[in-house]
């Protein structure tokens, strides 16, 4: 049961801005927004919205239209995104993207508000995910201080991963960055009374497509089956762009009788769903952006205490090693995670010793009421300042 907690100093104005997420989007509204509104707050968000999917009503939606824009379209998203914002004259604009920090930054200019940036993504690498070579790494480097120069100017950096930690904290010389993990809150990921089935189910959480080693995972089934029964359950979509190659792999290696795939649902949900398995994977290819994020799905597995399967060389790897949550392996291969699911499926025991592990640093450091505490702590801290 949600609780409202009386804050000890007075309720903020709180403007998400997230263009390019959805209005249902685990990190942005879920967790983050419900969390300030529980907490006392006034919370609206500017997000992408379909008209169909629920929204919380302690939320204010502020909705942008649905995808499919290009980048004319895009740039009057993003400058109809601003007035919006300015209209609604907010305290603190929390901010989700590369654009929205840009008019974040013009936002605290022309109102005096505090200003939040939010980094999920390493954003320095994704400008390049195209390039290579000396046009990558110029790409890289201007987009690095460009970063830089933004984040400076806002009043907290919050990021996901350890590796962008170091990069605002070290490399901007941002002065107050914090890492607000991508964890769940644990009353709705429960991990007991798992079903029959889960002790030889994998699951995926979340988009599945090429880029999150779809191949990978379906031909390291195909080897994984001959030696012993299980399960495929992806809890989400397939990426559009990538379904008609899944349908085809799985067709040509006979999976048919062994996946399932739920499609989106709501996310009170996805911790039930989630553990009906014992094996979560996490198959991102190898991008800098990939390898230097942490997922939601790292943690929701933990806290359905499930043994983790990640990519090695990963900031998911680090967390995996940290905690001694499962194994890491070469996701480019499907033989490497063929062997590290084998590994586990052999050995029942060590399976759920390794996602009990999961599930208790989920409860003593990753999980989001951990995660609240601190979020709770920087918005007191800018409640303190609003106005100096």
């Amino acid at each position: 049961m949600n609780v409202v907690s009386t804050p000890s100093h007075p309720p903020l104005r709180v403007c998400m801005l997230a263009p390019s997420h959805p209005a249902w989007d685990p990190r942005v509204v879920q967790r983050e927004a419900r969390s300030l509104a529980k907490m006392g707050h006034r919370v609206s968000v500017v997000a992408m919205h379909d008209g169909r999917k629920p929204f919380p009503s302690e939320l204010e939606l502020l909705p942008l239209p649905w995808g499919g824009l290009n980048r004319w379209k895009r740039a009057l998203l993003i400058w109809r995104m601003y007035r919006i914002a300015l209209r609604w004259r907010a305290d603190v604009y929390h901010v989700h993207e590369v654009e929205s920090l840009v008019a974040g930054v013009l936002l605290k200019w022309r109102t005096g508000a505090k200003l939040v940036f939010d980094a999920h993504e390493c954003f320095q690498f994704t400008a390049a995910r195209f390039l290579a070579g000396w046009k990558a790494r110029l790409v890289t480097q201007t987009t690095a201080c460009f970063l830089g120069f933004l984040a400076r100017r806002a009043d907290h950096v919050i990021v996901v991963s350890f590796t962008n930690e170091r990069f605002y904290r070290e490399d901007c010389g941002c002065k107050r960055v914090d890492i607000i993990h991508n964890s769940p809150p644990l009353e709705m990921f429960p991990f007991e009374h798992k079903p029959t089935e889960a002790a030889w189910t994998l699951t995926h959480d979340g988009f599945l497509g090429r880029n999150r080693g779809q191949q990978q995972i379906l031909q390291a089934l195909a080897i994984v089956r001959k030696e012993t029964p299980v399960r495929f359950l992806v809890v989400g979509e397939l990426q559009a762009a990538d379904r008609e190659e899944f349908d085809r792999w799985v067709a040509e290696l006979g999976l048919q009788d062994i996946v399932e795939v739920t499609g989106w649902i709501p996310f009170d949900r996805v911790g039930p769903a989630l553990n009906r398995g014992s094996i979560g994977l996490i198959a991102m290819q190898p991008t800098p952006n990939n390898y230097k994020s942490l997922s939601n799905k790292l943690f929701n597995y933990m806290a359905t205490g499930q043994a983790v399967i990640g990519p090695s060389g990963s900031d998911t790897e680090e967390v995996i090693r940290r905690t001694n949550c499962g194994l890491a392996a070469d996701m480019t291969k499907p033989e490497s995670l063929a062997d590290a699911v084998l590994s586990l499926l052999r050995d029942p025991q060590r399976t759920r010793e390794l996602g009990l592990k999961g599930r208790r640093a989920v409860e003593a450091e990753f999980g989001w009421h951990r995660m609240e505490d601190l979020i709770r702590k920087i918005y007191g801290r800018l409640a303190g300042g609003v106005g100096d």
